[in-house]
């Protein structure tokens, strides 16, 4: 705390500091705070400095002298003045794989457990019977109706076209609103997570009773998967005040691949 990024300009004319506190928080962090006088040139001139330093900070130049605040915290929580939070949770329909319908992951899974195939196997025998356009195929490849129904019902949506299906997901979104100052904290995966319930709202601060909003997990167990949160948009907007952001955080709650994704 001892080093001064302002002290370049101490003892010019155009602004002078007034006397600095430091504010020690039950946490054991602190917050500094800051003020220059001056004239407007010289408080606009320190602007740059403020933002640059990471300091949430307020100028005023309606009066003879004009002034400038800031106030730098160990936490960035302490100095986010303005920040608040705004949530939103609804349905989204997006694009799933007919293979990946209710039941047809179970029976693919079936397959390879009594072939000793790998699961991809009842798909391309699926596959190759609607190419060929013989539906005895499936039969003579082994998906016997009787013991594997659903396959016939997969050949057909792919006869006629619908590779696809729709389905609806929950997206939660928040919309936060911090000063400048916080950007420079926020993480950017590259992979994102699968975070439980409890471990989003952990992880990123989000408000305890946001939960009561959630869906709950399907007890259906399948192999390498987990119902979980995946992160799939970040999004910063800088407001025209020139003081604030906003910052905006989807989240999709969804049955994850456990092997492609990790969970948190």
């Amino acid at each position: 705390m001892a080093f001064d990024r302002f002290a370049e300009y101490r003892g010019q004319r155009s602004f002078a500091v007034q006397p600095e506190a430091y504010t020690h928080t039950k946490a054991g962090g602190w917050t500094r705070t800051v003020e220059y006088h001056g004239t407007t040139n010289g408080i606009i001139g320190l602007i740059a400095q403020f933002e640059a330093g990471g300091y949430t900070f307020t100028a005023d130049f309606s009066g003879p002298i004009s002034k400038i605040r800031g106030t730098l915290s160990s936490n960035p929580v302490d100095s986010a003045d303005n920040e608040s939070d705004q949530y939103t949770i609804h349905q989204e329909v997006l694009d799933q794989d007919v293979f990946s319908l209710e039941g047809v992951e179970e029976e693919a899974q079936l397959y390879a457990d009594n072939t000793g195939e790998p699961r991809t196997k009842y798909r391309e025998i699926i596959e190759t019977a609607v190419k060929n356009a013989k539906i005895s195929e499936l039969a003579e490849a082994g998906l016997a109706f009787g013991t594997y129904p659903l396959s016939l019902s997969v050949y057909i949506e792919l006869a006629r076209g619908a590779d696809f299906f729709e389905n609806n997901f929950t997206i939660l979104t928040r919309t936060k609103t911090v000063p400048i100052a916080w950007i420079g904290r926020l993480a950017m995966d590259t992979v994102s997570k699968i975070y439980s319930s409890a471990g989003l709202v952990s992880a990123f601060g989000l408000d305890p009773a946001v939960r009561g909003l959630f869906p709950s997990a399907d007890n259906t167990v399948q192999p390498n998967s987990v119902w979980g949160w995946r992160r799939r948009r970040q999004d910063i907007q800088y407001l025209t005040d020139g003081f604030r952001a906003t910052i905006t955080q989807d989240w999709t709650w969804a049955r994850w691949s456990n092997f492609i994704y990790t969970e948190a």
